[in-house]
């Protein structure tokens, strides 16, 4: 069939100019021009092509089969009417025109642009499917018809962070390749330090000025896609690397992005997100590390106080009581309550020692409502009552 003659000739699967006469001669095809040019044309979904809303797992082979009829034939019918183009399917979702040029020039290209851009109007106009067209550079001839079909298919992968581009050429491609961008030391120190703030709108206005700069530049300079995705693979590194949990889910991060995000932003959102999450984990990082010490301050400064409860110390503190008395537990061999207890003792020892204070007086004075729970807490702590106490110091 011609389709996988053609197919393999793009592929580099026939190098042999006798194989390719014979094949063009057995399909009656004749390569008589001097330059050619490849336009790929990549069918990303065809979930609403029948009205249907769902996604990538509602869409089968008949569908895409649809899509490449629908696409081809109003293609090569635009496009034929101007200049010869070689249909072919090659795969599942990549259909391909090898485009007979008048010759490599800038005109001849423009020509070819703008017949594409036709054909994309009319499909889009009747048909809702989602598809990405793409322009290899000009080749001398068939043997070098998978130099263009190379480059066309490397240009589909700026898609990724040229999502609004009807046609990906990879002529113009070139031209615009001048952005440079390293994710230096001072670069990722700086976000790192962003986030241990804790201060989420911090962290977004330094992710903001990456974007910025490689990825919405008012000049239309680009980054290499190559230099993109590693460059959102540094950053999803950097942030992950701040919380020890997160860091050990790099690698689903980086496939999280690339395999769920159509395109950079999509792909900033999933970013935005993660560095949000990081920043809440070092905020409850900060809390915790100073939670036990803030908790044993109040308790220190407000025993005296017969209303003292977990509840609250917990509001003061800014978190549930519920966590308060866990969180204590756990970085304690005791519970809140023991610690609470155990100052007011030891304050009540100095005032026995100190003063001669009545023991229901001493017991008002370090936060009990009840004497009968202080004696029963005293002896508990010293293992004496209080008069054997009071005894033991004369």
């Amino acid at each position: 069939m011609v389709n996988n003659f053609i197919a393999k000739l793009l592929t580099h699967q026939i190098t042999d100019m006798e194989e390719i006469s014979r094949n063009a001669q057995l399909y009656d095809i004749s390569f008589d021009s001097s330059c050619y040019a490849v336009a790929v044309i990549k069918i990303d979904n065809v979930s609403e092509l029948f009205g249907d809303s769902g996604g990538d797992s509602d869409m089968g082979q008949d569908d895409f089969t649809t899509a490449a009829v629908i696409i081809s034939n109003i293609m090569q019918e635009i496009i034929s009417s101007e200049m010869t183009a070689l249909m072919s399917i090659v795969g599942k979702n990549i259909i391909t025109f090898t485009v007979y040029m008048d010759d490599s020039s800038q005109s001849s290209l423009d020509k070819l642009n703008n017949l594409l851009l036709q054909s994309v109007h009319s499909i889009d106009a009747n048909f809702k499917i989602g598809y990405t067209v793409a322009v290899g550079e000009p080749c001398d001839g068939p043997l070098s018809l998978h130099l263009s079909y190379e480059d066309a298919m490397q240009t589909l992968e700026y898609k990724f962070i040229m999502p609004s581009a009807v046609i990906l050429r990879h002529d113009m491609l070139e031209k615009k390749l001048t952005v440079s961008y390293n994710f230096g030391i001072a670069e990722q120190q700086r976000l790192m330090h962003s986030i241990n703030s804790g201060i989420f709108e911090n962290t977004k206005a330094v992710i903001d000025d990456i974007f910025s700069v490689c990825f919405d530049r008012s000049d239309g300079a680009l980054i290499s896609i190559v230099s993109a995705k590693y460059l959102l693979y540094e950053i999803v590194s950097c942030i992950a690397g701040a919380s020890a949990d997160m860091s050990e889910k790099i690698s689903e991060y980086t496939n999280g992005i690339f395999n769920s995000c159509a395109d950079v932003w999509e792909a900033k959102k999933y970013i935005l997100k993660l560095a949000d999450e990081a920043c809440g984990k070092a905020n409850r990082l900060k809390i915790e590390s100073t939670l036990k010490t803030r908790a044993e301050n109040y308790v220190n400064e407000n025993y005296m106080n017969m209303s003292l409860s977990l509840t609250e110390i917990a509001d003061n503190l800014g978190v549930s009581a519920k966590y308060l008395s866990a969180f204590y537990k756990k970085h304690s061999s005791f519970g809140l309550q023991t610690y609470i207890n155990q100052v007011r003792i030891q304050n009540a020892i100095r005032l026995i020692n100190d003063t001669d204070m009545q023991f229901k007086d001493i017991s008002s004075e370090v936060g009990y409502t009840n004497f009968r729970t202080f004696s029963r807490v005293f002896k508990s702590f010293t293992g004496v009552t209080l008069s054997q106490f009071r005894s033991s110091q004369s």
